[in-house]
């Protein structure tokens, strides 16, 4: 099955999922994941319009992929986990009915930990040393499963300023926990969550692990994206990365003023 992989997109629905759309359609792919982080941005935690306005894309466009005979999973992220489990951190939108709003949101979304694809095991952040799969991970989310969120929501790693020695599958950090403590049970992983400037593929390691967290932006900087918004294409088991336009498209940079960098 050719599998589309979209990196983390964070408030930025409207302009990221209609090229994913297109690169689907000319692709021919047949399974889209997109890896979690759906929500919060650089200085929007007041901004509940701008939230409001993504989710809904968010859910119309994953009803109308699948409508279309696309596979649209959508995976949990260490943001979208916060309003799930009702934990607000600074980067939360602060107003209570605008957190529940999103948290109802989410949940309609169908969100799960982890989804396997071609001998490769997809999460938002990753299973370091030290952590193991539970087969609620592949199941879709539901006010049920809370309980397991939450833990997975408060296992912060020391890499990313937590109390845990690592990280959960939505916290760990590339670089410190996924990268140098691999775990031997899963060494074909595909994650997203730490921000890198282009996919990082290093086939020379004895695990295969794969960073595509691609379509992040450099604070309040408009003209220095820090992403180069690649996306990955699994075929016959195979990663290969696809180029965008995202860094210079100009509806993105118009997007991004008038929507992220005006607040």
């Amino acid at each position: 099955m050719r599998t589309l992989l979209v990196g983390d997109t964070h408030l930025k629905n409207r302009v990221i999922l209609p090229i994913v759309q297109e690169k689907a359609q000319q692709l021919n792919c047949q399974q889209l994941i997109l890896m979690g982080d759906y929500v919060d941005e650089w200085h929007q935690e007041q901004n509940s319009q701008l939230y409001r306005q993504e989710l809904s894309f968010l859910l119309n466009w994953k009803q109308t992929m699948m409508a279309a005979g696309f596979a649209v999973t959508t995976l949990l992220g260490n943001h979208d986990g916060s309003y799930l489990t009702r934990t607000p951190r600074l980067y939360s939108l602060q107003k209570h009915t605008d957190f529940e709003f999103v948290r109802s949101q989410l949940l309609q979304l169908g969100l799960q930990v982890a989804v396997k694809s071609a001998g490769f095991l997809i999460s938002h952040a990753g299973l370091c040393w030290g952590n193991d799969l539970d087969e609620r991970y592949f199941q879709v989310l539901t006010e049920e499963d809370l309980l397991l969120v939450k833990a997975l929501e408060d296992r912060v790693g020391t890499a990313r300023g937590g109390r845990y020695w690592n990280g959960s599958p939505l916290w760990a950090d590339y670089w410190q926990e996924l990268r140098d403590a691999p775990n031997p049970k899963y060494l074909q992983q595909i994650v997203g969550h730490t921000t890198v400037t282009s996919i990082i593929n290093e086939p020379g390691r004895p695990d295969s692990l794969i960073a595509i967290d691609t379509f992040s932006i450099n604070g309040n900087h408009l003209n220095n994206l820090f992403g180069d918004g690649s996306l990955l294409l699994l075929d016959q088991g195979v990663p290969k990365v696809i180029p965008t336009n995202w860094a210079t498209s100009p509806q993105v940079q118009t997007y991004l003023r008038h929507e992220i960098f005006q607040h």
